[in-house]
């Protein structure tokens, strides 16, 4: 099968990239600019970098014909820009553009990325049902784009996946992560403050995260029933978040001091995921173990020292 990604060199975007191409699938990588990871996949012959970006994608892709679309793409997702209403709203009008392009390319399937933060501060399991009550200008504009996605993909005759992604984590994350941030801070030996500790959290390996993805669209253009289903994209690795640093601690051996905030059940997200429906079509659900993540990303920062 042919894919189109958009997003193509982001986090996760490189490894689903990898994934599809690393099994034979054709793979055209829409990218603003050159990437070193997907120039690497590029020697396998089975990916193409489409330069483009998401102003200019719908005047340079006629023409193209996939089977596959799946929609990365999304500004505004640092912490300063997470809560500008306007910059989601354009992500929501963008994407909607993007559905009509999977249909001008003859696409099968039209799969999308959400995030956890759809589903607001709930303090029980996470199922795809659980009601949405986002907070976040980012929230609320990735829940939109379901709302809205849903409905247009019905009315063109696409099949369609919503994604729900939690917290990913891997080699090549952003620094300003939890997990790089306290990677950093224990190799050098100083206090890690954390807000909050206390609340369920759970981390998902990106390659886990890409093979999900993929192993997902398979079903979906296999399945000659299936027409609409939302997922979530996660791992069996539930714990209190103070937890997770605690083994981060302990695998780097560092000397520094861990400082935990009071967790607050009304502000603070808790992420404990439902993962009956996606480990359905995906098996293993998970191979990355996270103390073993850990201790390769641990010794890649120190080797940049």
């Amino acid at each position: 099968m042919t894919y189109f990604i958009t997003g193509a060199s982001s986090f996760i975007g490189v490894e689903l990239c990898r994934y599809l191409s690393d099994n034979g699938h054709s793979v055209i990588a829409m990218s603003r600019r050159e990437n070193e990871y997907l120039e690497e996949i590029k020697k396998d012959g089975h990916l193409q970098v489409f330069r483009a970006d998401m102003q200019s994608l719908f005047d340079k892709a006629k023409g193209i014909a996939a089977d596959v679309f799946i929609h990365l793409a999304w500004a505004g997702t640092t912490h300063e820009d997470r809560n500008t209403p306007a910059i989601h709203e354009e992500n929501v009008r963008l994407s909607l553009e993007c559905v009509k392009l999977a249909k001008q390319m003859g696409c099968q399937l039209y799969v999308d990325a959400g995030s956890q933060a759809e589903y607001g501060i709930v303090p029980r399991i996470l199922t795809e049902d659980t009601p949405c009550n986002p907070i976040s200008a980012y929230g609320k504009g990735k829940l939109k784009m379901y709302q809205e996605s849903s409905i247009l993909t019905r009315e063109l005759g696409l099949k369609y996946i919503h994604l729900r992604i939690l917290s990913v984590y891997g080699e090549h994350d952003h620094p300003d992560t939890l997990i790089m941030r306290s990677l950093r801070k224990m190799r050098d030996g100083v206090p890690v403050e954390i807000r909050s500790g206390g609340q369920k959290w759970n981390y998902l390996y990106v390659k886990d995260a890409a093979r999900q993805i993929a192993e997902l669209s398979f079903h979906a253009v296999a399945d000659d029933l299936f027409v609409n289903e939302v997922y979530n994209i996660a791992s069996y690795d539930t714990r209190k978040l103070k937890d997770f640093v605690v083994a981060m601690k302990e695998i780097t051996g560092s000397l520094s001091e861990l400082c935990f905030g009071v967790y607050d059940r009304e502000r603070d997200a808790n992420l404990e995921p439902d993962m009956r429906k996606t480990a359905q079509y995906v098996k293993p659900l998970t191979e990355g173990i996270f103390e073993n993540i850990i201790k390769q990303m641990y010794n890649k920062i120190n080797m940049k020292l």
